[in-house]
């Protein structure tokens, strides 16, 4: 899974939830394509994101347990949406 912008490859390469403290970080890295990606390429860009319960989209919209549930929701997928309600993403398609 994965988002593509403007023939950019935008990769989430990690995520780290914190049920406790109701915290997040994603890390994500931006190849020129696909291509490069699978090529071994290095990102152009590496980028992190932090949600907590202060943020537009809380750790708990996203990452509650009542989210990650059987219909086959999971923190890589609904991150991707919520990258799509981003106006830097928003004529992002998935790829």
């Amino acid at each position: 899974m994965a988002l593509e912008l403007d023939t950019q490859y935008h990769r989430i390469m990690s995520i780290i939830l914190s049920y406790s403290a109701k915290t997040s970080q994603i890390q994500m890295s931006v190849y020129v394509d696909e291509a490069a990606r699978i090529a071994g390429d290095l990102p152009i860009v590496n980028k992190t994101y932090f949600i907590n319960e202060s943020t537009p989209a809380t750790f708990t919209s996203l990452f509650a347990v009542g989210q990650i549930d059987p219909l086959g929701e999971n923190p890589v997928k609904l991150f991707y949406d919520h990258l799509k309600t981003l106006t830097e993403y928003s004529a992002a398609t998935d790829v």
